[in-house]
């Protein structure tokens, strides 16, 4: 046979079960106990609920409905969590006062929550959009249409835009303070706009993927896509099949501080082969982009590059080519970037004493290629 739950010392602490009145308000206002999980008729006590709303406003949907119509409470539920007024009784939704004094000044997505009539009420959804701009969703047509109303809450939230009027996302300013505040605003944008290259641009300056959402027209545009690609390398995908071509998108891509030599994966083959701007490109950017450039693999300016110039030096790249064996100067450039390289070059390079120096100087390890 089962015991009694409320013989429990555990579940009767929690529960609130024999505590005294002033035990149980200091539970509540110490958020060791809630309201939720009270017995008996506590949710009914004005002064049992306001002191567990004081701390948790959500616990207003615990409240019986006579304190859920209680303007007070609401009041001071609606102050202390963001959703309370979703609890409040209908009438009180329609309070004025409460509406736009304890709820969409903390949050404009509490408009939700508001009755219809002051969802169509101009100061209670200028506060709204202004605390969230997101809150323009809950706002009446005929102020989703309204351009001051939209602009504060684009200003607010970019994303915003998503529920503004077709007019609006068609009003050029309204979009452009949009994408200042996300680019990913851009998605909510009308197609002309869309299709604007100043506007996807600026979008994409502020996000980079903003470049997913602008429209299909200027895939094509060379300047829109040197400019995305710029951005981030990710966007080299979403371009023409004939700018993948393009050096010049190809050189915007691979200059960026952002690309990486993997971006070379983008790039088709007889592209890299044959352009010496694009392969010294890819070594400026990384010169582990040497494994890729064969055809380079000669060219002592580029080889010289991969260990001077590049953001990203890297010796091993040149470890098998023929510099490392009659190239003193390329030599010495990757012996300062790692002993290691001492033991790849030519022999007459391992007698040399500068070189063997500068060498043991980085790690005695370096004694075993040096030649006596």
């Amino acid at each position: 046979m089962l015991s009694d739950a409320s013989s429990d010392p555990e579940i009767r602490r929690h529960t609130g079960v024999g505590l005294s009145r002033q035990t149980l308000l200091y539970e509540l206002a110490s958020k060791k106990l809630r309201l939720g999980n009270l017995r008996g008729t506590w949710n009914d006590d004005h002064e049992v609920v306001k002191t567990a709303v004081a701390v948790d406003g959500n616990s207003l949907q615990h409240a019986s409905k006579r304190l859920q119509s209680d303007g007070e409470i609401v009041r001071i539920a609606a102050t202390n969590w963001w959703s309370g007024l979703s609890w409040a009784d209908e009438a009180l939704r329609g309070d004025r006062e409460l509406v736009l004094e304890a709820a969409v000044a903390q949050d404009g997505r509490l408009l939700e929550y508001a009755s219809l009539r002051l969802k169509a009420d101009y100061e209670i959804v200028m506060k709204a959009v202004s605390s969230h701009g997101c809150g323009l969703k809950h706002a009446s047509k005929a102020l989703q249409s309204n351009r001051e109303i939209v602009l504060a809450a684009v200003t607010s939230q970019g994303d915003a835009l998503k529920y503004a009027s077709a007019d609006l996302q068609n009003d050029r300013g309204i979009v452009e303070t949009a994408i200042r505040s996300s680019g990913r605003a851009l998605q909510h944008a009308s197609q002309e706009l869309r299709a604007d290259s100043a506007v996807v641009k600026a979008a994409v300056d502020q996000c980079w993927f903003a470049f997913e959402y602008a429209d299909q027209t200027l895939l094509s545009n060379r300047e829109v896509v040197a400019h995305a690609v710029h951005r981030s390398y990710s966007n080299f995908t979403s371009a023409s099949a004939e700018l993948k071509r393009d050096p010049e998108v190809i050189l915007s891509m691979l200059t960026s501080e952002h690309a990486w030599s993997h971006v070379l994966s983008y790039i088709a083959e007889d592209i890299l082969e044959s352009n010496r701007e694009i392969a010294m490109a890819a070594v400026m950017m990384d010169a582990s982009s040497m494994f890729r450039l064969r055809a380079y693999s000669n060219d002592r300016e580029i080889a010289l590059a991969a260990l001077t110039k590049s953001r990203r030096p890297c010796w091993r790249s040149l470890s098998h080519s023929n510099f490392m064996t009659d190239d003193r100067e390329i030599v010495a450039a990757a012996v300062a970037l790692s002993w290691e390289a001492l033991k790849h070059a030519g022999s007459q390079f391992r007698n040399d004493s500068e070189l063997a120096s500068a060498a043991v100087a980085q790690s005695w390890h370096a004694l075993q290629h040096v030649r006596h």
